[in-house]
């Protein structure tokens, strides 16, 4: 589980993180919803440590500090990925770092076996976040945090990753995504819904 308690984070003035207390069972896919800037991204980059709140606590049931870098995956909208590397190499480097043994798993799941030994700067969009995609689902994830993950990708690998994310939460993982349009994937998929505005919680669905 994934408890938030009175989490804020401010850029000066801007409140862009207010007060927001949550608590995410494991099994379970949560979707952040609302408008640019209602703090979506800000929220899931604290999840993720990447940002440090201002104020408040956050901790993953179970998983000491240490130990979160390795159960935590988190997918950006737009990754900063090396272009003259190749698919396989771009995937080898993700499996290191969490010690992964499922990488030609991962990447006949996405499709990526005839890409392995092509250059990410000579992939299409959609390929390329194909790619970012797929390296979330590399090693034993306890928590995976995905940014608008439906943007680029075509409705062969949307659909993909939403059986991964059955999967996912099928082995005790916990899901939580933002989009800024609410139907951006299955209704099903989802289990609660958090409306968000000016970094506020507005309704849990």
């Amino acid at each position: 589980m994934l408890k938030l308690r009175q989490v804020s984070k401010a850029y000066g003035s801007l409140m862009a993180v207010n007060r927001v207390s949550l608590e995410i069972p494991a099994g379970q896919i949560w979707a952040l919803s609302g408008p640019n800037g209602a703090g979506k991204t800000t929220l899931l980059k604290i999840m993720a440590g990447i940002l440090q709140p201002d104020q408040g606590q956050l901790f993953l049931e179970d998983i000491s500090p240490g130990e979160s870098k390795k159960v935590v995956r988190y997918v950006p909208q737009k990754a900063g990925l090396y272009p003259n590397l190749s698919v396989g190499e771009t995937l080898q480097f993700f499996a290191a770092l969490c010690a992964a043994e499922n990488l030609e798993e991962v990447l006949d799941r996405f499709q990526l076996t005839a890409l392995r030994h092509r250059l990410l700067r000579t992939l299409s969009g959609g390929q390329r976040q194909r790619v970012v995609v797929a390296q979330a689902f590399l090693g034993e994830g306890r928590l995976l945090l995905l940014d608008e993950p439906t943007a680029n990708l075509d409705a062969d690998t949307s659909e993909r990753l939403q059986e991964e994310l059955r999967r996912f939460t099928g082995r005790g993982g916990s899901v939580v995504l933002s989009s800024h349009i609410a139907v951006d994937l299955e209704e099903g998929l989802i289990t609660r819904r958090v409306l968000m505005k000016d970094g506020a919680i507005e309704g849990i669905l």
